[in-house]
């Protein structure tokens, strides 16, 4: 007996077992296990159902936001006069830092309303009409923009950000804080935390 004969005799032999096994039927071409198909030719598809597609709008934005604490204990204290952020956890001080430029700051209460490492900036039309560049659509990727707040941002509102942009850009704007500070006070901090700006 020839080696193909073999192999042809043990394929129309093995075919209607693995049938039965499945729960299905050879001929009809239906079986009762709905990962399993056979076509109308006498192949054999295994495949997954596609999961349900549901319709979701997707908004991007510069940040998504994080729940705020509203309960933290942390606390900062930005100092106009002496350039000096303070970070306190309940009575205690934790830190004092300096940084520069923060006289741009109106005095008042803040929250922290989101921190993010390696942040991505969103670029304004202010940004490409500074460059002479041509204005992509609202939301087109090109917007988005990673190092323009360099590795660390935290937000005290949505046009205030501290960050430690390698240069600091009118267009982008904020506080630039030396990098080992704000990494410092990054951390240190939570979402929800109070800022006194005095």
């Amino acid at each position: 007996m020839s080696k193909l004969f073999k192999i042809s005799f043990f394929a129309i032999g093995f075919l209607p077992m693995l049938a039965c096994s499945l729960g299905g039927d050879l001929t009809s071409g239906e079986n009762k296990n709905d990962s399993v198909k056979w076509a109308s030719e006498g192949s054999l598809v295994i495949a997954r159902p596609l999961p349900k597609l549901s319709q979701t709008e997707t908004r991007l934005w510069g940040f998504m936001p994080h729940k705020s604490d509203s309960n933290s204990k942390y606390q900062l204290v930005i100092n106009k006069s002496s350039s000096s952020v303070t970070v306190f956890h309940g009575s205690n001080r934790l830190d004092t830092f300096h940084i520069d430029n923060i006289d741009q700051l109106t005095p008042g209460e803040y929250t922290v309303k989101h921190k993010q490492r390696h942040p991505v900036w969103y670029a304004t039309d202010k940004y490409f009409q500074n460059r002479g560049l041509s204005l992509p659509a609202q939301n087109s990727k090109e917007r988005y923009l990673k190092g323009a707040l360099g590795d660390f941002v935290i937000y005290l509102d949505e046009k205030t950000p501290l960050h430690n942009s390698a240069v600091w850009a009118e267009d982008v704007g904020g506080i630039r804080v030396a990098d080992n500070v704000i990494a410092k006070i990054y951390y240190q901090i939570e979402v929800g935390s109070l800022v006194q700006v005095e």
